[in-house]
């Protein structure tokens, strides 16, 4: 990925898969579905306690007992319980992690985490109940297993992308194509875009045109389900090495190829806004060093007998002034 790909994929395998909320004073067994017997029942869910989940914040754990009542088996189920099992059913990637957490955060708020889990039983198919009902526990397993996994010996980005994946099978099993199919697709989008470093500027855009071709069926994890979207990955995997001449050649043609005319205005328009910021900051920059300089002459000659404390506020004065002056322009 030339430099911006390593980055990213640093950045990827070191913090993507850190896709679930911690459990706060949790005493959860280290899961593993690859090794874990087919058959499951319910109750089983009462040997642990059961976190109320709510992505974003932390929670108290309260135990099974205090959450779950069986003599709230005749309470109504939500109405929409339905319509969850068939996310549960048929959902992958984030889809599928969001519907697990909502999940055990409504049940747990409602305190009918047992009941619900027994009326989903008939909803929902085998292995999806049972990736549902062990979901608190295998959460559990697979923080303990990222905290645990020392990528620094491992160099290479492909050999830690497949670290990563390997822990991941470990832990949840089958499931792992289905839990992380998004962050799985986008490690392997990135691992293949590094074959565009080495592409000549003539052919880079054909070259990428071709690897986003390849990726169509995961477009929209990929954030390349949009001509925007195609435009700013372009962009971010134009090469490093090549010259700014050609850099900023390919970028406009990149805007013919995929944006409208409103689109290619906007973004002229934020890099001017962008350029000249950035000459803002340089000027400041410069003039204050100057000044700075001129301060310490000044202290040197002209100055050099006045009390050190007497200087300090006429210095941080003449900077004062110099800020004020410098963005009334």
């Amino acid at each position: 990925m030339g430099r911006v790909i390593p980055i990213l994929m640093l950045a990827a395998t070191a913090g993507m898969f850190l896709v679930f909320e911690s459990f706060e004073d949790a005493e959860v067994p280290t899961g593993n579905r690859a090794g874990a017997a087919e058959s499951r029942e319910v109750h089983a869910v009462t040997e642990h306690k059961i976190p109320v989940v709510v992505t974003g914040q932390s929670t108290e754990m309260a135990s099974t007992a205090e959450q779950v009542s069986v003599t709230g088996s005749q309470e109504a189920l939500p109405a929409s319980l339905e319509a969850n099992s068939q996310i549960l059913n048929q959902a992958s990637g984030r889809e599928l992690r969001d519907a697990l957490e909502a999940f055990w955060s409504a049940c747990g708020q409602q305190g009918n985490c047992l009941h619900q889990l027994s009326t989903l039983e008939g909803m929902l198919d085998a292995d999806r109940y049972a990736l549902l009902a062990d979901y608190p526990a295998m959460k559990g397993g697979w923080q303990q297993t990222l905290g645990e996994l020392d990528l620094a010996q491992t160099p290479d980005i492909a050999e830690r992308v497949e670290a990563v994946k390997a822990q991941a099978i470990a832990v949840w099993g089958a499931d792992a194509d289905q839990l992380f199919a998004d962050e799985f697709a986008l490690y392997d989008f990135k691992l293949e875009s590094r074959a565009l470093a080495d592409a000549p500027p003539e052919t880079f855009i054909e070259q990428y045109q071709a690897l986003v071709a390849t990726w169509q069926h995961r477009a929209g994890a990929l954030a390349i389900d949009s001509s925007a979207g195609r435009y700013e990955q372009a962009v971010a995997l134009i090469p490093a090495s090549y010259s700014p001449q050609q850099k900023q050649r390919l970028r406009a043609q990149l805007a013919q190829v995929y944006l409208t005319d409103s689109e290619q205005a906007a973004i002229t328009q934020r890099q001017e806004q962008v350029a000249q910021q950035a000459k803002q900051v340089s000027d400041y920059q410069s003039a204050l060093s100057r000044l700075k300089q001129d301060l310490a002459d000044q202290r040197a000659t002209d100055d050099v007998s006045m009390p050190e404390a007497q200087w300090q506020t006429y210095y941080q004065q003449q900077i004062a002034d110099f800020r004020r002056a410098f963005f009334a322009q």
